[in-house]
C-alpha cells in the first residue's frame, strides 16, 4: 500500500470504502493507522466524507437493453411481412403480432423497474480545497467560519479546514477558543491529534502543548473521543480534561475560567510556575528569544496576573521576586545575575 496517502486518495479508494461502509479490509486499515499515526487526523476526516457520500441509481440505464429488444423484434416481425403479405388476414395478424410484441415488452420493463431495486453507485466527492490559519509568534487572529462560528488563534498555532465546510470539522495545533454556532443538525468537530472534540454549539477551549491536549468547557455540552485508545466521555460547563499523549488514562477537573482563556483578552497568569515555563510563554507571547545566562535557577516559581502588559512590565515585576535582571535587544531578551 503507498505510504503517503492523502485525503482524495483515501476517498476515491474502493477498498477505504469497503472498510468504511462494510467493515471489509479492517485488518489492512487497521495496520495502516498504527504504522501511521500522523495521518490520524486525515483518515479520520476521509472517514467521515465517505459516510457522507451520496448515491443514485443506473436501472434506467439497464432498461435500455431491453429497449434494444423491442426494436429487434419490431424488426423481426416487420421482415416477416414479405412472405405473408399475399392475403389480407395474415396481413392483419402480422400488425397484431407486432404491436402485442411492443406492448408485452413494454409491459415488462414496466414490471422491471418497478420491482428491482435500484443498484447504488458512488458520486464522486466534490473538489475540497485546504484552508489554514497559521498564527506565528506574538500574534492573536480571530477567523470567522463559513458556518458562522468564531475561533480565537493563540500564538504559534496553526488552524485547518476545508471548503465546502461539511462535515463541520476542524483540524488544531496548538491553541484555540471556539464559539460554535448552533446546529444540531450537523455536528462540529476539533480535530486534535488522535482527540475528536464533537459539539452542536456551544463555547470551550483546546490546548495541544506540552504532549498533552486540554479541553475546557465554558458553556454548552461537549463529547470527546479518543480514537487511539478508543476512550469516550462527555464534559459539563466548568470541567476541564486533560489527556496526555500516547496515554489511554485522562483527567476530568474543575477550572478557573480567566486561568484558561484569559490569553484570549491579552491577560498573562502564572500560578506557581517555574521560570524556565514562564519565559517559553513570553517568547510565544511575544514573539523574542530568550537567553539565560548561569545563575540563574530556572526552576524557582512564580505566580501573579498581568492584563494587557508590555513584555518590559511583566520582566520587571517578576524579576523583582526571582532576583535577575534583563535587558531586551530587538528580539533578543538576555536574563542574568
Amino acid at each position: 500500500m503507498k505510504k503517503d496517502l492523502q485525503l482524495t486518495d483515501l476517498i476515491y479508494s474502493e477498498s477505504f470504502q469497503s472498510w468504511v461502509k462494510e467493515g471489509k479490509d479492517a485488518a489492512l486499515w487497521e495496520k495502516y493507522v498504527q504504522e501511521h499515526p500522523e495521518k490520524q487526523a486525515e483518515i479520520q476526516h476521509a472517514r467521515k466524507i465517505v459516510q457522507t457520500l451520496s448515491f443514485k441509481s443506473d436501472r434506467f440505464e439497464r432498461s435500455e437493453a431491453l429497449l434494444t429488444r423491442i426494436h429487434q423484434s419490431i424488426a423481426q416481425v416487420d421482415s416477416s411481412k414479405t412472405h405473408i403479405h399475399t392475403f389480407k388476414s395474415q396481413h392483419w395478424l402480422n400488425r397484431f403480432v407486432k404491436y402485442a410484441a411492443i406492448l408485452i415488452l413494454a409491459l415488462g420493463i414496466g414490471y422491471i423497474l418497478y420491482q428491482q431495486p435500484p443498484r447504488q453507485e458512488e458520486i464522486k466527492a466534490p473538489a475540497w480545497v485546504w484552508k489554514s490559519l497559521d498564527v506565528p509568534a506574538g500574534q492573536l487572529k480571530t477567523i470567522k467560519l463559513p458556518d458562522g462560528s468564531t475561533v480565537k488563534v493563540n500564538a504559534e498555532s496553526q488552524l485547518k479546514f476545508t471548503e465546502p465546510f461539511q462535515p463541520r470539522t476542524i483540524y488544531l495545533e496548538g491553541e484555540a477558543y471556539f464559539d460554535v454556532h448552533s446546529d444540531s443538525l450537523h455536528p462540529f468537530t476539533v480535530i486534535t491529534k488522535s482527540i475528536n472534540t464533537l459539539v452542536t454549539g456551544t463555547q470551550f477551549n483546546v490546548n495541544t502543548r506540552n504532549q498533552q491536549t486540554r479541553i475546557a468547557l465554558v458553556e454548552g455540552k461537549v463529547q470527546v473521543k479518543d480514537t487511539l485508545h478508543n476512550v469516550q466521555f462527555s464534559l459539563n460547563p466548568g470541567q476541564q480534561a486533560t489527556l496526555t499523549d500516547h496515554q489511554a488514562d485522562y483527567k476530568i477537573s474543575t477550572f478557573h475560567q480567566e486561568n484558561v482563556t484569559g490569553w484570549k483578552d491579552y491577560i498573562f497568569i502564572c500560578q506557581s510556575e517555574k521560570l524556565q515555563s514562564i519565559f517559553q510563554d513570553l517568547e510565544r507571547i511575544y514573539g523574542v528569544k530568550f537567553t539565560i545566562r548561569p545563575g540563574i535557577n530556572l526552576q524557582q516559581t512564580y505566580s501573579g496576573r498581568f492584563e494587557n502588559k508590555t513584555l518590559e512590565y511583566i520582566l520587571e515585576g517578576i524579576s523583582y521576586s526571582a532576583d535577575f535582571q534583563f535587558s531586551i535587544k530587538n528580539k533578543t531578551v538576555t536574563i542574568f545575575p
